[in-house]
């Protein structure tokens, strides 16, 4: 496992509601996360929040 990590920070004009709407809708990541090429709800919780997701990443093509 890669102990490399990195952060961003930012400030949001939106509710919490509205960025929470935003950060759970991971199908709609591609469309926003130059990185993410394909995003895929593989399980989710009896509310449909997801439960697991997985991930495609182009990390080359930054």
């Amino acid at each position: 496992m890669s102990d490399y990590r990195q952060s961003y920070s930012a400030d949001v004009n939106g509710s919490v509601a509205d960025c929470f709407a935003v950060l759970t809708e991971f199908e709609a990541y591609p469309e926003w996360s130059g990185p993410i090429k394909k995003c895929l709800v593989l399980e989710r919780h009896p509310d449909r929040l997801a439960r697991t997701v997985a991930f495609e990443l182009d990390m080359l093509g930054l």
